[in-house]
């Protein structure tokens, strides 16, 4: 008995079908079309009706649009939904509207199954798979491609998979592709699309592949392989990122559906499978599972292993992805020169480091402000290496092809034949186009004498544009072999995130030639990377040899503030290195900078560098791995945090250095029973894992108590040990640190003294802490007491190196007298230091300028006097300027003495801007004060949202506080 229908004051709004269907209800809606449950009048059957939205339809040619549907209506297959019926519709307004009828098929979508159990099993996943394939297989051989291949449009209500919606997209292209594209609406769904489709290049059989590998992984892993938070960040993704591992979130998965899920999402087509039928067979054909084992990760094939190497890294941000990936059919740039590794041909070993290390002689040599540069030749090798796999070179032809996949209008090949003592050098140009030989020259000598072969070799290729020759660089082959070899030495450790054996190669390189710039700027930017204490010395030897470096090198070398190294990505858009210290900056400054979306930005600088060069800093126990495995995290990026494990294992196949990206996954994964099993390993996990959760639990406000199990287990194994191995702050400063976030002011006494961290040593952190991390009063009365003693004697001369520390015990005590409300020193305190700020030997004179501008602001506030609002203001404007000196000083809570002196003022919205800024260190100071005067402040100021974020990382801090502060 048919069904009773809508009432009519529901029915005027559905659309009008005449006498041939009479609508029931509302189905659904999606981006293109409403779906309606609809009786067919004449057959006396339910269908579902699908309608195009009226934007939609105003765009379309309707008569195309329904030819090329009736061509997939012809389309009869057992996994296939077949349509019914199409034709044109007309709404309340008048106009026309195109539609399709499709069998009406109870029950729910795999959209709809994913949604509710997220993973299926291996065996249904693998079933609807291939029967999804056999459709498509069916489909292809009549010349129809699905191109929207998704859970929603796997329909599973008759027990088997019903692949719906065949032909519609090819019928929306062939109707009105071009227009539908200036409607801001896509053809696809960035999830399952391939890369040709997302660049709306024209696409076969091989793109549904593609997508049916996507929707394979999401069966298995829980989520699509490629994530993004806009559909231009997904596209980006599939065009650029590596195939993750499914396999890292889906142990059982067996190595042959993994290598068949990998060959399935490959980017180029030709290397996908031929068909859908040999994707199928592929699969069944594998063994569904494999036993699982104690391992937290899988044990990987050679081949894998390689692949993971190879790709790891290239995780790119939306903008990046979409600048950097060149367009099919774009022409390649003449003006760029990819340089291949050089073939060397000597059976002696001490040749083999020429392999790269010519790449980066003629990469220097090739960039020059006259327009001429070349591809970083850590993007050469990464796609080099990921296109050899087993083979140590690439024939000529697949040369040039990954020279045009950069974008290069040229390519450079060349080769090494001698010894030890005389060398010949051969090198050519090729045009990318063409494949033709441009130009080759060979240079022959002693094997010492290699910068003058190269720079000798090199001029006759650059003599191929004009003026060229007299623009050659000298920054590297101005320098002598041996430090060469160690220059090179130290940029193949970088590029391993190797950062303390890239300082040691960087400083040999220096001692053969201290004039060498760019080895001094090498070795500024890894020690930046580890534990920063030659940043300074690399600067200053590049600086005085800054004529030596050509002008890109010369930006990174003045870019020494946040908005230096702003305006050099702008300059230099392509080098890695000016995204990755940006990003770096973002991550630790940003916030004290005031910039509200700091950490987006700093992923975005992250993944641009990354992008460019994707075999730089893999190590995962090194920054920047760690820092996006951080941002990864804060933001819930189930994907981007996948990724990144696969990444660290691709670096470390023992997995001896990857527990903390695996403890990462399981956390946003929401995965107990790894959780549980990694903290019942703590006893014996790696020193860097342990620091590593206790500094990030704290950061992110998540599972504090594991980072007090952390650091205990660590002190129960090595006892009185005063620190860790390549850990810059030792044991008895994190519990410390630790404690006082935790509200544990005793505990953290318990510890000894950590004064010697500093200025000044012991009396002054104990003053901190009291007055701005709820440390221990009377420990910190009787510190002031010491200061005042210490400065009761006469002032140390000018010539004494550490008069500064003099100056930090004046602004130290003050602060203590302004915090108990006694002004009365203040104004001699504030001239003193103000004095001291004009000494020219002193160290840091702008710290001690900076203090008395904060007194002064601080005493004007008590006192009452009428322009302390204005004092105010212009010490927090201050605040936002680039910290120099400033971090573990004697202002460093400077921040929060501003949001106070606001809140006293009763400005919770500046207060609640002050408390925001603090400095993102390995484990940030005074962090749990700050949350709470930023929560408390945001509440006040009315910014709900903000305070709940905000005092609840607070209160994860004080889980179990001292009774003393509860």
């Amino acid at each position: 008995m048919p069904r009773p229908g809508p009432a009519p004051a529901l029915e005027a709004s559905y659309p009008a079908f005449g006498s041939r269907y009479r609508v029931e209800r509302e189905l659904g809606r999606g981006g293109m079309a409403t779906v309606y449950l609809a009786r067919d009048l004449r057959h006396d059957r339910l269908v579902a009706l699908k309608v195009l939205h009226p934007e939609l339809a105003s765009s379309l040619g309707p008569d195309r649009f329904l030819r090329e549907i009736g061509i997939a209506a012809r389309l009869q297959h057992p996994n296939i939904l077949s349509l019914f019926d199409s034709g044109i519709t007309e709404d309340q307004g008048g106009g026309t509207r195109p539609f399709y009828a499709m069998p009406y098929v109870p029950g729910e979508s795999l959209r709809d199954r994913l949604n509710r159990e997220k993973q299926l099993g291996m065996e249904e996943a693998l079933r609807i798979t291939v029967e999804v394939a056999a459709a498509l297989s069916y489909a292809h051989e009549q010349g129809v491609v699905h191109r929207d291949i998704k859970p929603e449009n796997i329909l599973l209500g008759t027990g088997q998979a019903l692949v719906a919606d065949f032909g519609i997209a090819k019928a929306l292209d062939a109707a009105g592709g071009e227009k539908l594209t200036q409607t801001g609406l896509s053809l696809g769904t960035p999830a399952y699309m391939s890369p040709e489709q997302a660049t709306a290049s024209t696409v076969d059989a091989r793109a549904d592949i593609y997508s049916l590998g996507c929707l394979l992984y999401e069966m298995l892993a829980g989520d699509p392989p490629f994530y993004g938070t806009t559909p231009r960040a997904v596209m980006a993704r599939h065009a650029l990122d590596p195939v993750p591992s499914v396999r890292t979130a889906r142990p059982g998965v067996s190595p042959a559906v993994e290598s068949a899920i990998y060959r399935a999402l490959q980017k180029v087509p030709a290397d996908r499978f031929g068909s859908a039928g040999a994707f199928a067979a592929a699969l069944s054909g594998s063994q569904a599972t494999v036993e699982t084992t104690s391992a937290i990760w899988p044990i990987r094939t050679r081949r894998a292993a390689v692949f993971s190497i190879a790709f790891a890294g290239l995780l790119i941000s939306v903008a990046a992805a979409l600048y950097w990936w060149p367009k099919p059919g774009a022409a390649p740039d003449r003006s760029l020169v990819a340089v291949a590794p050089f073939r060397v041909a000597s059976s002696d070993s001490g040749l083999a480091y020429l392999r790269e290390g010519m790449m980066d002689l003629f990469a220097a040599k090739l960039n020059d402000e006259t327009g001429t540069r070349s591809v970083d030749p850590r993007r050469v090798m990464q796609r080099w290496r990921a296109a050899a796999e087993d083979r140590p070179d690439l024939p000529e032809v697949e040369a040039l092809q990954l020279a045009k996949g950069l974008g290069a209008g040229r390519l450079l090949t060349g080769t090494i034949v001698g010894n030890s003592e005389r060398v010949v050098v051969s090198a050519a140009v090729l045009d990318v186009a063409t494949g033709r030989t441009q130009q080759q020259a060979t240079v022959d000598g002693l094997h010492d004498s290699l910068p003058y072969l190269v720079d000798r070799l090199a001029g006759q290729l650059l003599a191929l544009d004009a003026g060229l020759q007299s623009q050659r660089l000298a920054s590297l082959t101005s320098a002598s072999l041996p430090a060469i070899r160690a220059y090179l030495a130290g940029r193949a450790a970088a590029r391993e995130g190797q950062w303390g054996t890239a300082v040691e190669d960087f400083n040999r390189a220096l001692e053969h030639d201290s004039a060498f710039a760019l080895a001094g700027l090498g070795l500024a930017n890894a020690s930046s990377w580890s534990d920063g204490s030659q940043h300074d010395r690399g600067m200053e030897l590049a600086e005085l040899a800054k004529e030596r470096l050509s002008w890109r090198d010369r930006i990174l070398l003045e870019a020494r503030e946040l908005k230096d190294l702003q305006e050099a990505v702008k300059k230099i858009p392509d080098s890695p290195e000016a995204w990755m210290q940006l990003g770096d900056r973002y991550y630790h400054d940003g916030q004290l900078h005031g910039i509200a979306d700091a950490d987006e930005r700093a992923l975005d600088a992250f993944l641009r560098a990354l992008a460019l060069d994707s075999l730089t800093a893999t190590n995962p126990n090194a920054e920047p791995l760690m820092h996006l495995n951080e941002l990864g995290l804060k933001a819930g990026d189930t994907a981007l945090v996948r990724r990144l494990l696969t990444l660290a294992i691709g670096h470390d196949p023992t997995g001896k250095s990857t527990g903390k990206f695996v403890l990462g996954l399981a956390e946003v994964s929401g995965d107990s029973a790894s959780l549980a099993r990694l903290r019942a390993a703590f006893d014996t996990a790696s020193p860097e894992l342990l620091v590593g959760i206790i500094w990030a639990n704290q950061g992110r406000g998540v599972r504090v108590e594991d980072a007090q199990r952390a650091l205990d287990a660590w002190t129960a194994r090595v006892p009185g040990k005063p620190g860790i191995p390549g850990i810059r702050r030792p044991s008895r400063l994190l519990a410390h640190d630790l404690a006082l976030n935790r509200g544990r002011p005793r505990d953290a006494l318990a510890g000894g003294e950590i004064g010697d961290f500093h200025p000044g040593g012991g009396p002054r952190s104990l003053i901190y802490d009291a007055l701005y991390w709820g440390g221990d009063t009377i420990a910190a009365s009787s510190a002031a007491r010491k200061i005042e003693k210490r400065l009761a004697s006469p002032r140390p001369p000018e010539s004494d190196p550490d008069l500064h520390t003099y100056y930090y015990d004046v602004c130290t005590l003050e602060q203590w007298r302004l915090a108990h409300e006694d002004v009365r020193s203040a104004p001699a305190s504030i001239t003193r230091l103000r004095a001291a700020a004009r000494i020219r030997a002193i160290q840091y004179p702008e710290e001690h300028e900076r203090c008395a501008d904060l007194l002064d602001a601080w005493h004007a506030t008590l006192a009452r006097l009428p322009d302390a609002r204005r004092r105010l203001a212009r010490v927090d404007s201050l605040q936002t300027a680039d910290p120099v000196g400033v971090t573990a000083s004697a202002i460093e809570a400077s921040n929060v003495i501003v949001a106070r002196l606001w809140a006293a003022q009763g400005d919770w919205a500046r207060a609640e801007a002050a408390a925001y800024r603090r400095y993102r260190g390995l484990n940030p100071r005074y962090l749990s004060t700050h949350l709470l005067e930023e929560g408390r402040a945001a509440a006040l100021a009315g910014h709900r949202t903000t305070a709940i974020r905000v005092l609840q990382h607070y209160l994860a801090l004080r889980y179990d506080p001292e009774p003393s502060v509860r």
